[in-house]
């Protein structure tokens, strides 16, 4: 079974979610309890980053198979 998709698809779900809680925390996404909070805003930008990160790493993964 090949990871890639998977991890594709954990990478992007992360990254998204990683974003709505950026900019509510930072009051772009002003529709919510988080709007204006810190806190979301630091959890949305590291989630994003570790988003990204397992994004990275299945692309490598993929490539190191070939």
């Amino acid at each position: 079974m090949n990871p890639k998709p998977i991890l594709m698809l954990v990478g992007l779900v992360l990254v998204f979610f990683g974003l709505v809680w950026l900019l509510q925390g930072i009051r772009i996404l002003s529709a919510t309890f988080m709007a204006g909070s810190q806190f979301w805003a630091a959890t949305g930008f590291l989630t994003m980053i570790v988003g990204l990160l397992i994004l990275m790493g299945s692309m490598r993964f993929h490539q190191r198979k070939q």
